[in-house]
């Protein structure tokens, strides 16, 4: 159930006007790719999306929630990409490290492709806040992305598609208008999940826009690059009557609702508690979605430490908002937009 948040709902971050998109350019070519749903073991969802690294394809994780395409050791032959000798590092919530060499390579998604830096992982590591971390539970040579992988779970390529700076750019940055669509398959249902690369002006409508501020640098190859862990969002415990807000980012690769702040963090929300996600968009427009904690995939709530990361502090949403909501980027402008499903 979707409803408007009342007027008098206070949130703890402004949210900044933004302008209307631009029409899409009539050359840039509408692409849709399907996105996979794959469950894990412990009920976990991950998805994913095909794509193609010199010619080779790999199943990539797809990720909101960082920057850049980075590839396990084997995900694709020797000879598909270009090493520059340049080193390439990227740290997850998870507590994961990635270390590795920037490499050129020939990317395609669906019939587009772009040449572009990308991350062949050498090391992987837990930072030092978080020792436990997955890839401490297996060999260096069996770990997965976003997975067990004593399951046989987890992918061995990563592609990330936030708007933030990192070592290597987010591909669909760099094809056509630079503007996505992402509808996330949701749990039990027959319809595809699906990404929708330069989408026609028609697709655009409805979205409910919020500008982001930009990042302090560029990405990898000088494009422009945003800060988009700055949606304005509270987390409503409706039960209790009250609230808790925070600049938020929206993120396919996280598993529920995360604060992270320097204190202590506080317990978990008990299960059961009538919640609702908030979101304070285009300088006055408020929307939300309804949840009860813990009762399906996304809906937990909890509290960590940051780990060592620029965007740490705040609200990690997690994947949940994209069953309620299409979620619009535009990489060029450094926007994010909301639409009801």
């Amino acid at each position: 159930m979707r409803l408007a948040v009342p007027a008098a709902l206070s949130f703890a971050v402004a949210a900044m006007a933004a302008p209307p998109i631009a029409a899409a350019t009539p050359a840039a070519e509408r692409i849709e790719i399907p996105i996979k749903l794959v469950e894990q073991a412990d009920h976990n969802l991950r998805f994913s999306i095909p794509i193609t690294v010199g010619g080779a394809p790999v199943e990539a994780m797809l990720d909101t929630g960082s920057g850049g395409l980075r590839l396990l050791a084997g995900a694709v032959p020797d000879g598909a990409v270009a090493p520059t000798g340049r080193r390439s590092v990227a740290t997850y919530g998870s507590g994961v490290r990635l270390i590795g060499e920037a490499a050129r390579a020939s990317i395609g998604v669906g019939p587009a492709t772009v040449e572009l830096p990308v991350e062949m992982t050498r090391k992987i590591e837990c930072v030092s806040e978080k020792p436990r971390c997955p890839a401490s539970k297996v060999e260096p040579e069996r770990y997965r992305i976003g997975g067990d992988a004593r399951r046989g779970e987890g992918f061995a390529a990563i592609l990330g598609i936030g708007l933030r700076p990192a070592d290597t750019p987010n591909p669909l940055a760099h094809i056509g208008d630079g503007r996505w669509i992402v509808e996330l398959p949701r749990p039990g249902s027959a319809a595809p999940g699906r990404l929708v690369l330069n989408p026609t002006e028609a697709e655009q409508k409805g979205f409910i826009l919020h500008q982001l501020p930009a990042a302090a640098r560029r990405d990898a190859v000088g494009g422009p690059a945003w800060r988009d862990n700055q949606v304005p969002a509270c987390v409503l415990n409706l039960d209790a009557g009250t609230s808790e807000c925070a600049p938020a980012m929206l993120d396919t690769g996280a598993l529920g609702f995360r604060f992270a702040r320097r204190e202590d963090p506080k317990p978990a929300w008990p299960a059961g508690v009538r919640a609702a996600i908030a979101f304070k968009l285009d300088g006055d427009r408020q929307i939300e979605d309804r949840f009860t904690t813990n009762s399906r995939p996304g809906t937990r709530v909890r509290y960590a430490r940051p780990t060592t990361d620029d965007f740490a502090e705040g609200l990690n949403a997690g994947f949940y908002p994209y069953f309620a909501f299409d979620v619009l980027y535009d990489a060029k402008s450094g926007q994010i937009g909301l639409r009801p499903r």
